[in-house]
């Protein structure tokens, strides 16, 4: 719980340095407790270091590459757009989250990107999240998606 309490306290501390990215319109609806219990599981799998949202044509593009990261390593550039993930049509929400499920650090995942017009195959080795990396991941859907609707409620009262 002592290490939650910080982790927490440090992405609070990045959150403010840093804009909320998020797509337009879309909020989590589960509850807090419910989002750390799946995010404390989602940094035991393999990471790729990108941040995207949706364009006008509802396709993923690629907002932000961290440094350093396998995304950045392998090639992938913000403004790619993601057309397939292990030849599975981004457009199949349900297939690409149980090939997500599957990731483990090491493990290579083969996108499709549309970059300048070309298609373009870029392949990259997942790694383990940085700590860092993790508690700005959590700062930031907890201040977006939960400490904004509990100000708006308790604003309310």
């Amino acid at each position: 719980m002592k290490k939650l309490s910080w982790l927490l306290a440090a992405a609070v501390v990045l959150v403010t340095a840093v804009p909320v990215v998020a797509g337009e319109g879309e909020k989590c609806t589960a509850s807090a407790q419910e989002c750390l219990d799946h995010m404390g599981a989602y940094k035991q799998k393999g990471w790729m270091g990108i941040e995207m949202d949706k364009n006008a044509q509802g396709a993923l593009v690629v907002s932000r590459v961290v440094e350093g990261s396998p995304a950045a390593k392998a090639g992938i550039k913000a403004g790619d757009v993601l057309v397939s993930r292990n030849g599975i049509k981004l457009a199949d929400s349900e297939a690409i989250k149980q090939d997500k499920d599957s990731w483990k650090v090491g493990a290579q995942v083969s996108y499709i990107v549309l970059r300048d017009k070309a298609e373009k195959t870029v392949k990259v080795t997942l790694g383990e999240m940085p700590e860092n990396v993790f508690a700005e991941m959590v700062g930031k859907h907890m201040i977006h998606d939960h400490m904004a609707a509990a100000t708006a409620t308790a604003e309310a009262k």
